[in-house]
């Protein structure tokens, strides 16, 4: 029985899709640079449940209707939240995931359920994967999701880390190179004397960074390492 599926730089059609759902006994799905403009509903409508691995890389999600500038919301975010064994989701690698509210809706959606329910019920994940996804923000959906160990959220454009973030008990590696996080650089704790150089030397990021109780690993190149303000 097969468990464990990758498809690659491939065009799946429909026929392929159904089949696929057959599959009943898979663990890790892998479709990274299939060209999807919405992933099908029904990909995994028997096998989805057994699912704990699943990669979308680079599936073009959000692009249908982009040439006219307009962001198609993916049906198929809040669909994943449907597999309750997920442990490991990577979604890096669609840029459009972050350029508009309907698409952060619906990753809101995905990851933590529906938005305008009094109190979020998120997935059980261990890892998220979202560098390269376009972001300005942190996701608000992120915060709630309390079992991360691994968080990427490299190559974005994310300015300031939410105090929120500090709620992740279990986080033990994050990924935040190549956005635009203010930093100081080494040392700059000691320059300077009184409250003006502590103020200099504040970074409401830094702060948040701080305050993770179990990170262990942490990715940071490609920022500015400046004082906060300069």
């Amino acid at each position: 029985m097969v468990r464990y599926l990758t498809i690659s730089s491939s065009t799946v059609d429909d026929e392929v899709l159904l089949k696929l759902s057959e599959l009943s006994a898979l663990e890790s799905v892998r479709l990274d640079n299939v060209p999807f403009s919405v992933v099908p509903g029904n990909l995994f409508q028997s096998s989805g449940q057994g699912i704990s691995s699943l990669s979308l890389r680079r599936c073009s999600l959000g692009d249908a209707g982009s040439a006219s500038g307009a962001v198609t919301v993916d049906p198929c975010l809040p669909l994943l939240r449907s597999f309750s064994g997920m442990k490991h989701l990577d979604l890096s690698g669609n840029p459009l995931l972050g350029t508009s509210h309907q698409m952060q809706s619906s990753l809101y959606a995905c990851l933590c359920g529906d938005p305008s329910a009094s109190a979020a019920t998120p997935m059980d994940l261990r890892t998220l994967l979202l560098a390269g996804c376009g972001l300005q923000h942190v996701p608000a959906a992120i915060v709630h999701c309390n079992a991360l160990q691994e968080l990427s959220l490299e190559n974005n454009r994310i300015a300031v880390l939410p105090p929120g973030l500090r709620d992740l008990p279990n986080l033990t590696r994050l990924g935040l190179a190549g956005n635009r996080l203010t930093l100081p650089p080494a040392g700059s704790g000691s320059s300077g004397t009184g409250a003006a150089a502590t103020e200099e030397n504040e970074s409401p990021s830094m702060a948040v960074l701080e305050a993770l109780p179990g990170l262990r690993e942490l990715s940071l190149h490609g920022n500015a390492m400046r004082h906060h303000g300069s």
